[in-house]
């Protein structure tokens, strides 16, 4: 087990509270930006074939650099470095985003601040997932997503609103809260001066594609692939019938804050009972089901909140039965760069979910409804293979 990095015992000490920041500012900024993207192409003139595109770009850069940043972590303990590379990366290129209405230059710089804000998930994960004390682990991974929760529902609100008044507005907030909190990483000591890693090395370079491995990893590719268009395309299929993009903030704001209750029940349900992984994670691909069939039922005033509220809850299962899992499916001295790939499995799914769907769209004649029941399919994918590598996590990884 690796050492417990000092001062976690509690989750309120600083060194918490400062990773804390790094992950609220990071869902902050994809809160600010990402989440209405879509209206604000719209405004630039984009077609909905190039809004896919420019959507999957950011993923796109996720998807290549999540275990390059894992790697990094297990090899050279450099998590510092790479929780300040992942802040003024976000900073830099949110920055720049409303500086051109260029198509090219749009996916460019998408891609660069989707390569930098999957950096710190990696660092932060492996730290608190691998703290000795189980309910330690359970009240510190509780109080991060709900902090990641809180800063989501936070960057929605706002970006709903500054879309009315000036949609650049979301951009120049979210590259100053990345730039500020980067500066209270100089007083993080101790992660840095931590083992890269406590276990011998050990020589399975192909412990990526064995059978339970892929079997794992492949559900979630086949979720993010659905999950990511609903989130990005609902808020335009959304304001076609009728309602402002303030209220879509708004409503995607407050319905993620469904999450809050359930991270520290589900967190240790996770850590105090293992067994129960596989169970929980299927519970987030079913309950994520529901956001497709109900989503052309409820699309006007507040019953938008519904099919949010599902997609909302389903993140909590699927992410921290996935998260607590990767352990078990991972070899001990690589957890670090198999947290990073998760993180590209996720963004594998939202690099091709959007691009996928704007394409669908087209072939159906833009058709919300009949798009979005297609794309449930992927989940019903998801659910049967999770089925499949049940047993995998019975069995010691490495």
């Amino acid at each position: 087990m690796k050492p417990a990095f000092p001062g976690f015992r509690f989750p309120f000490q600083p060194p918490f509270l400062i990773l804390a920041s790094v992950a609220f500012v990071s869902q902050l900024t994809f809160g600010l930006t990402s989440t209405l993207f879509a209206l604000y192409a719209r405004t630039l003139g984009l077609t909905v074939q190039e809004t896919g595109i420019t959507l999957s770009a950011l993923t796109a850069g996720a998807f290549l650099s999540g275990p390059l940043w894992g790697k990094i972590a297990d090899r050279w303990g450099t998590r510092r470095f790479i929780l300040a590379a992942s802040c003024i990366g976000q900073g830099l290129f949110c920055l720049l985003t409303p500086l051109t209405a260029n198509v090219l230059w749009l996916t460019i710089l998408r891609f660069c601040y989707g390569f930098f804000l999957v950096a710190q998930a990696p660092v932060i994960n492996d730290l608190l997932i691998n703290h000795k004390n189980p309910a330690d682990q359970a009240r510190q991974v509780g109080t991060l997503n709900i902090a990641r929760g809180v800063a989501f529902s936070l960057g929605c609100w706002l970006s709903g609103y500054f879309n009315e008044v000036n949609p650049a507005l979301n951009f120049f907030l979210a590259s100053a809260v990345a730039f500020l909190v980067s500066g209270t990483l100089v007083f993080l000591g101790g992660i840095d001066r931590l083992p890269a890693t406590s276990f011998p090395e050990k020589k399975d370079k192909n412990w990526l594609f064995r059978k339970k491995t892929l079997l794992f990893f492949l559900p979630i590719f086949y979720r993010s692939c659905a999950v990511s268009a609903l989130l990005f395309f609902l808020p335009l299929f959304w304001e076609k019938s009728g309602n402002n993009p303030s209220f879509i903030g708004m409503v995607i704001g407050i319905s993620n804050l469904a999450q809050l209750a359930f991270f520290p029940i589900v967190g240790r349900a996770c850590f105090t009972r293992e067994k129960t992984l596989m169970r929980i994670i299927q519970i987030g691909h079913i309950l994520s089901l529901f956001p497709f069939l109900i989503a052309p039922l409820f699309s006007r005033g507040w019953g938008i909140f519904l099919p949010q509220a599902f997609m909302s809850i389903s993140w909590v299962y699927f992410y921290l039965g996935t998260t607590i899992a990767t352990r078990k499916i991972s070899v001990p001295s690589r957890q670090a760069e198999a947290m990073g790939w998760v993180e590209t499995f996720l963004n594998l799914g939202g690099t091709l979910g959007p691009a996928a769907f704007s394409l669908l769209l087209f072939f159906t004649g833009n058709s919300f409804p009949a798009s979005f029941l297609l794309f449930s399919l992927l989940i019903a994918a998801a659910i049967l293979t999770s089925r499949l590598s049940e047993k995998s996590l019975a069995t010691p990884a490495g």
